[in-house]
């Protein structure tokens, strides 16, 4: 591989936590450990305990700390040798025996070397694809119900129940109500603008302190990526989703939220988690670095999306959905922490996250920060998500359209907080976002701990899995350009010295199915853009007299790369 084997796992960065304390060491050099184990366990100021946990299977080839030892400062502890992955972020969470802080929901927590993100404010996400006017709603909602129940019958009507009986005595009370002759009182309690925290005035005047609007740099986003929804002849529908466990995903029923008709086992729908991550190798200077065009791509089967029609328990109404991964992800991957913030906690303002498969470059390590407030006529009870609009001057048509939320907690960190989608208005790129409600924040906890989801759900089956991988190293090539980019890709066979030149031309704005270019008797293959230059990793070769920049990996099966053209 380019990049070092060598993996090292960071102790937090967050300096309130200092000093730390060594606590525990679990593992001893040489120890074969699989992602999730814990490898030690430190002793906070404040006095929390954390769990270091293996954010890979590997081997323990060094341990840079005993018990006792007191950290003044953030450094590595554990050393890993893996072999299949090229850059990995350790994995934080607080241990199991020690409560939460008061996020309470932080399922891992990145240690990536860039600076921290910049919190902005974000919009609230819901797409109307499935939906419709209040009135066509109902009539389509009771056709849709008659027509589904020959199929579901009780598991329906199961999945519809509201099991917060609150509900029939807020209608009940609201048609006597509206029985009698309303008083001017009344009225004016029901066209009153809202005047709280989250409202426009109140959050335009906040302080943004060292935040501020449009797009900054920022760290890694663990565990963001994206749905990807094939249904048969039909084109495929990219959502944005976040992992939160190694057995789950989230994504917003904004993006996707499936018809009656295809709730239950589906023949002919795939669903799969996919996400990139940077191959990391030394440029010039011997310092690591990104390189250029190339990407670990990771590729998880989904079994099943659960989605909450109804009301999830006394939580309320959630606007998430939980796909669920065919088998646990890997550790590299990461988890994302959450947070629901409320109109009395908000930050001010959210940063927005985009994701964009084919274009990686696009979007990475970026965020578009954006004040933010309540929606018109925006839904304020406190079981329901947060619907709100953001700043229409903010950035204008620069960053994502849609993706999901992070928001600023007060001791700091940024967590997961919903998802966000944009429209055009006025020639002007409009985002909304939705925050999440109590139900989502349930969902995701239960998820996260890997505990029984509520019962009244609908759940979709695909019946389609991804491919079954080829023999030796899987490629993906994707041009976002507007012109013809060739690739060069050189096998080697270190036995005979053989060696084999493809040429593979991808056209303006389209990406390859993954292919298995070269089988395994090729050992080594080097992969570089026709007429580019040296890259952070690349290697001069020679074939047939032509001088060619290259950069070298093992053709090893059960590894995938995505190869992105990189535009003029």
């Amino acid at each position: 591989m380019v990049a070092d084997k060598s993996k090292q796992v960071f102790s937090p960065r967050d300096t309130t936590l200092f000093p730390l304390q060594i606590e525990e060491v679990r593992v001893r050099q040489g120890d074969t450990v699989e992602a999730g184990t814990v490898l030690l366990t430190l002793k906070t100021a404040p006095g929390k305990t954390l769990a270091m946990r293996s954010p890979l299977a590997g081997t323990v080839t060094q341990i840079a700390a005993g018990v006792g030892d007191s950290l003044a400062n953030p450094r590595a502890l554990v050393i890993l040798t893996e072999a299949d992955d090229d850059m990995i972020d350790g994995e934080w969470e607080e241990a199991a025996d020690h409560p939460s802080p008061s996020p309470g929901d932080t399922a891992a927590e990145s240690t990536d070397r860039a600076r921290p993100d910049t919190a902005s404010d974000l919009p609230p996400r819901r797409d109307s694809r499935n939906r419709r006017g209040p009135l066509v709603g109902i009539a389509a909602g009771l056709a849709a119900l008659a027509l589904a129940y020959p199929l579901y019958g009780e598991d329906l009507l199961q999945a519809l129940r509201t099991t917060d009986p609150s509900a029939h005595t807020a209608s009940t009370k609201a048609s006597s109500a509206s029985s009698g002759t309303p008083t001017a009182m009344t009225r004016a309690a029901e066209t009153a603008p809202y005047s709280g925290p989250l409202s426009k005035t109140a959050m335009r005047a906040r302080d943004l302190g060292d935040q501020r609007q449009g797009l900054t740099d920022a760290q890694r986003f663990v565990g963001l990526g994206v749905l990807r929804i094939e249904r048969g002849d039909r084109n495929s529908l990219d959502c944005e989703a976040v992992v939160v466990s190694d057995r789950f995903a989230a994504i917003s029923t904004i993006c996707y939220e499936p018809a009656i008709a295809e709730y239950g086992e589906q023949d002919n729908m795939r669903m799969s988690f996919q996400t990139l991550r940077p191959i990391i190798a030394r440029n010039e200077r011997g310092e690591r670095d990104e390189v250029p065009g190339l990407s670990r791509l990771r590729r998880l089967d989904v079994e099943a999306l659960h989605v909450w029609p109804g009301m999830v328990g006394k939580d309320g109404v959630a606007s998430i959905a939980l796909a669920e991964f065919a088998s646990a992800a890997p550790g590299s991957i990461g988890s994302s922490g959450f947070w629901r913030f409320t109109k009395n906690s908000a930050p001010p303002v959210l940063a927005f996250r985009g994701v964009a498969l084919d274009d990686p470059g696009r979007y990475h390590r970026l965020a578009l920060n954006c004040r933010y407030w309540l929606a018109e006529n925006a839904e304020t009870s406190g079981n329901r998500p947060l619907s709100l609009g953001t700043d229409p001057d903010c950035a204008r048509d620069a960053g994502p359209r849609r993706g999901a939320i992070r928001a600023r907690h007060e001791n700091g960190k940024m967590y997961f907080a919903g998802f966000f989608t944009s429209q055009r208005r006025s020639g002007k790129i409009v985002r909304h976002a939705v925050a999440f409600s109590p139900a989502d924040t349930e969902l995701l906890r239960l998820a996260k701990n890997g505990d029984a989801l509520p019962d009244n759900r609908m759940t979709v089956r695909p019946g389609k899995r991804l491919e079954a991988g080829g023999k030796g190293l899987g490629l993906r090539f994707s041009n976002p350009c507007d012109r013809t980019i060739a690739f060069h890709i050189l096998g080697s066979n270190t036995m005979s010295a053989r060696q084999r030149l493809l040429t593979y031309k991808v056209t303006a704005g389209r990406a390859t199915p993954v292919e298995w270019h070269l089988e395994p008797a090729y050992s080594r293959i080097g992969i570089g853009q026709r007429d580019r230059g040296p890259i952070p990793g690349s290697r001069r070769k020679t074939f047939d007299g032509k001088r060619l920049d290259l950069v070298p990996f093992k053709n090893k099966s059960g590894m995938e790369l995505q190869v992105t053209a990189i535009c003029d």
